[in-house]
């Protein structure tokens, strides 16, 4: 394959080289150490990278909680503890869905809280 002649491009193509060199070379380290672990090791690595994973979805519901909490107070002055409460057990979808009506809702009630 010929060499791309304009700068930004091999640029671009050498950053996107180095990256999939980068991710196989990572993939390869994590397959050896996993070959010189028992199972039990195994299965406590993919439990802690798997709780990683769920309380990095966690923090970012939260974050999105506190945002759109700040968003009502900023607009409506006050978060009644109802709205509070059902704000609580909203998903990440619904949170988002919420903080982009609120831009454009007159009350409260116009959020559905």
């Amino acid at each position: 394959m010929p060499e791309p002649e304009d700068p930004p491009i091999r640029e671009f193509a050498d950053r996107g080289t180095k990256w999939l060199l980068d991710e196989a070379v990572e993939h390869h380290r994590k397959a050896r150490e996993e070959a010189k672990m028992t199972g039990a090791e195994v299965l406590i690595r993919q439990g802690r990278e798997e709780g990683r994973k769920i309380g990095r979805e966690e923090g970012r519901e939260e974050g999105k909680r506190q945002v759109l909490l700040e968003l009502i107070r900023s607009k409506y002055g006050i978060v009644p503890e109802a709205a509070e409460s059902r704000i609580t057990g909203l998903s990440g979808e619904d949170l988002d869905l919420l903080s982009k009506r609120i831009l454009a809702a007159q009350t409260l009630a116009d959020l559905g809280l």
